[in-house]
């Protein structure tokens, strides 16, 4: 049984989501995009080369990381080099790479740019 409904919305689509708590409502509105963009999916027009998280993250100089963050004003806390090392820039995709051929593959559509402001891991 599905957690969510397809609704009418002046967007592509709407969800309407239900759980018990907002923690399920979460998972739930996950799944629901989840669902809809894999109903959707088309091969990508274009591949994105990166090398490896783990390749990258070995290349990281933990140092000139840290300054770099430092300086757009982002503060780290974590238990080690690796947890910091593996959130680097270098050990993701261009996320403006990514959503060009998700747009073009008509997978979704750009709506907006958003600027990530926090990573939690646990």
């Amino acid at each position: 049984m599905k957690n969510y409904e397809l609704i009418e919305h002046t967007a592509d689509f709407g969800i309407r989501v239900k759980g018990k708590d907002p923690e399920e409502v979460f998972k739930n509105a996950a799944e629901a995009m989840f669902d809809c963009i894999a109903s959707r999916a088309k091969p990508a027009q274009k591949s994105i080369q990166v090398e490896s998280r783990t390749a990258a993250t070995r290349t990281v100089n933990l140092e000139s990381l840290l300054k770099e963050l430092e300086s757009k004003g982002i503060m780290v806390k974590a238990s080690g080099r690796g947890t910091i090392v593996e959130e680097a820039p270098a050990a993701y995709k261009d996320v403006n790479e990514v959503v060009d051929v998700v747009h073009n593959a008509g997978i979704s559509k750009r709506v907006c740019r958003m600027r990530p402001v926090c990573v939690i891991k646990g």
